[in-house]
């Protein structure tokens, strides 16, 4: 018996320190790859002094790290954000002090408390995991990365003017920024993965809809390079970016959930292209007009993008359904009608034996004929008149 506990327990204590050191790989991995995007993203946007990056990368992954997986993923999350963040701020300030270390540490506990609340929100069953093709869950799943990301830049924006790296006055601007930052790399990103185990709707030996496919690619590239690149025109078409909405509905009602996002990515990569290049929409000497103006632009496309495609699905899903139970009812219907049996119009019975005569001409008894020609099951018994006529014989 003794042997068999410590069997038990030594059993338990290594499948224990399997999943310790499957967590410990996954948050040194989470870590490392937050830090390469951040400074990514630091690079970008250090560049050139003109020009700004519109997404904050890591905002996008991160609820990914979280989605349905273990919430000590967190650790990783928080390590690599307060690294990345240290490295950025050491760079444009030129060193390290305590105060920096506190503001960093704020800084990181706001990104990391943000991933917290949208995987709880699905962790609770508020939000339905296959959100991105049902438009009420969509809608929730919204306003959970609105609320985590605001708290996030809240949390962020006020460590900055608490370590005196902020003025005061940009406070709003800053979380405004670092708000729509957050979200709109969370709507763009996330999505490429989520959709990954969604059937294609392409039928690749459908040559119409592959050159429909082509076509409609072909346009798209080159609106892209016109209106969101600036490539070979010198017409100013700063004002005509949300021409490529129409795109991206044909891209949601024509194919699958998979090419809808990956043109959404295009469309976004391309803006922020443009953005870099200083040849985009939005581009202006302004730089915080700027880089809110072209987060809102992504938002909204990302935003757009992704309530069309749950509306889409939702109803291809409904018609699915009304086409299963149309066939299912036609089906019982009929096997209804063929087990139903009902007697109607005139039938002929012998006025001495009551026998009725079949359509084949042969004569059956009345028990006999009923019981082939309905549903109805007969049992006998005596009436009153029969019952007294009997007793009286009987006596």
């Amino acid at each position: 018996m003794d042997l068999v506990m410590l069997n038990k327990i030594r059993i338990s204590y290594q499948t224990k320190l399997s999943k310790t050191g499957k967590i410990v790989l996954a948050n040194i991995f989470i870590t490392l790859f937050i830090i390469f995007l951040g400074r990514i993203s630091f690079i970008l946007i250090q560049d050139t002094t003109d020009v700004v990056f519109p997404l904050y990368l890591p905002a996008g992954f991160t609820f990914l790290f979280l989605f349905k997986k273990s919430k000590f993923h967190l650790i990783g999350i928080w390590i690599g954000t307060f690294i990345e963040a240290l490295v950025n701020m050491k760079t444009m300030i030129g060193n390290i002090n305590f105060s920096l270390i506190i503001v960093v540490a704020l800084i990181a506990s706001g990104n990391s408390l943000q991933p917290f609340i949208i995987s709880t929100s699905f962790e609770k069953k508020w939000i339905r995991e296959d959100f991105l093709i049902h438009p009420s869950s969509l809608i929730k799943f919204l306003l959970v990365a609105i609320l985590s990301c605001l708290s996030a830049g809240i949390i962020g924006s006020s460590a900055l003017i608490f370590g005196s790296y902020l003025p005061v006055d940009a406070f709003f601007s800053s979380v405004f920024s670092w708000w729509l930052s957050d979200l709109a790399a969370i709507l763009i990103i996330s999505p490429i993965f989520l959709t990954k185990s969604y059937p294609n709707s392409i039928d690749w030996h459908n040559y119409r809809k592959v050159g429909e496919l082509i076509v409609f690619l072909g346009l798209s590239i080159v609106f892209q390079l016109i209106i969101l690149v600036g490539v070979g025109i010198s017409i100013d078409f700063n004002h005509f970016e949300y021409l490529i909405l129409p795109l991206i509905i044909w891209a949601v009602f024509r194919f699958s959930p998979q090419i809808a996002v990956n043109h959404m990515v295009l469309v976004s990569l391309s803006m922020i292209y443009g953005i870099l290049n200083g040849d985009a929409p939005f581009s202006s000497n302004d730089i915080d007009q700027a880089v809110l103006l072209s987060q809102f632009y992504l938002f909204i496309i990302a935003f757009t993008n992704l309530l069309l495609m749950a509306l889409v699905a939702e109803r291809f899903q409904i018609t699915l359904q009304l086409k299963d139970y149309t066939e299912n009812l036609e089906v019982k219907v009929q096997d209804t009608v063929k087990r139903m049996k009902v007697l109607s119009g005139f039938l002929p019975m012998c006025a001495s034996c009551k026998k009725i005569r079949n359509d084949d001409g042969t004569w059956d008894n009345l028990e006999q004929f009923i019981d082939q020609h309905s549903q109805a099951k007969l049992t006998h018994s005596y009436c009153p008149d029969c019952s007294k006529k009997i007793l009286d014989e009987l006596d």
